[in-house]
């Protein structure tokens, strides 16, 4: 969020220092793996204190960064203490796409720039591409872009709605139905290819928004009788996201609910977070949809599309219909 959304919505970023305290929290509670997103984590003017401070703490670091951010001070700081892995947004593979997406096509320097410099670190780099209508003609380049740099391209042709009290024109910008199999098709062939040379392919798909994300302990696995059989994945099982304000999610695509770590402390907020999922359900419609075996609808996208976990969300529900036709 920006500093004016912040300051619209009365909550204040959680300071360096509470942070780490946090942090120093959750590395007690049992947890190794944690990832630093945004919005664009380098943009804060303390990002080397906190990096720093993570670091000494014995957690393997990962960062989530749209890549042109990567200044010489981060260079020093990431050549001295490189990251487990570094994951870059592509918004375009040239500079007007640039000026089209961000209002910035000095950027696709900048990012050209940071990735040249990540691919020389020993972290794992990973390249993805977010399409919406300003890019989504630039697949094929921005896929030869990423394997430039020994990289297969990550694609997420799927835009949430934003959070509350963001603004931005998502309807607007993101795909259709239709684009969006476009995508999944053309990159499930060019991967076929790929695997026929021996080259790695690489599958996951996330999404970066405000906060700092932790993975959370794995001994919740012997707990795994708290989910409804509607979370099939990791969500505040091994999996918790922080954002900016210090709320404590289910994972980094949910709205609610939340724990407030700060307040009641991290082991406490973390153990109290799965009995707050325990009566989700699928939207009543979905239940009665035809489609219904074969759509597994996250319910953190359905929040996110309607504001509710009761209804229906009508753009993925056009996804999933135009995915069935393609197969039949």
């Amino acid at each position: 969020m920006s500093e004016a959304e912040i300051a619209a919505c009365g909550a204040k970023e959680l300071t360096a220092k509470q942070w780490l305290q946090l942090a120093q929290q959750a590395a007690e509670a049992g947890t190794l793996y944690l990832t630093l997103t945004g919005g664009e984590p380098l943009v804060r003017d303390d990002f080397e204190e906190i990096y720093t401070g993570l670091s000494a703490m014995g957690f393997r670091l990962s960062l989530n960064t749209n890549g042109s951010l990567i200044t010489p001070k981060n260079e020093r700081l990431f050549s001295k203490l490189p990251p487990r892995s570094i994951l870059v947004t592509l918004y375009g593979a040239d500079a007007e796409t640039y000026r089209n997406v961000c209002s910035n096509p000095a950027a696709f320097d900048n990012v050209i720039k940071g990735l040249g410099f990540a691919a020389s670190l020993p972290s794992k780099l990973e390249i993805r591409a977010t399409f919406i209508t300003d890019n989504k003609d630039q697949h094929k380049q921005m896929r030869e872009l990423a394997q430039r740099y020994g990289c297969d391209l990550i694609v997420n042709p799927f835009v949430n709605m934003p959070a509350p009290g963001v603004s931005a024109d998502v309807g607007s910008c993101r795909l259709s139905a239709s684009d969006c199999i476009d995508i999944l098709e053309e990159y499930a062939a060019n991967n076929d290819a790929l695997r026929n040379t021996g080259d790695p392919v690489m599958t996951s798909v996330s999404n970066a928004i405000d906060g700092l994300s932790l993975s959370g302990p794995g001994e919740r696995d012997r707990r795994s009788d708290v989910y409804p059989g509607i979370l099939s994945c990791n969500a505040a099982k091994s999996m918790y996201h922080i954002k900016w304000d210090g709320k404590m999610y289910p994972c980094i695509s949910f709205l609610s609910p939340y724990t407030l770590p700060q307040k009641e402390g991290f082991r406490e907020a973390w153990d109290r977070l799965p009995d707050l999922l325990k009566d989700l359900r699928r939207p009543k419609k979905c239940s009665n949809c035809v489609y219904s075996d074969k759509c597994d609808v996250c319910p953190a996208r359905v929040e996110a599309e309607t504001g509710s976990f009761d209804e229906a969300p009508g753009y993925i529900c056009e996804i999933v219909k135009e995915m069935v036709a393609r197969i039949k």
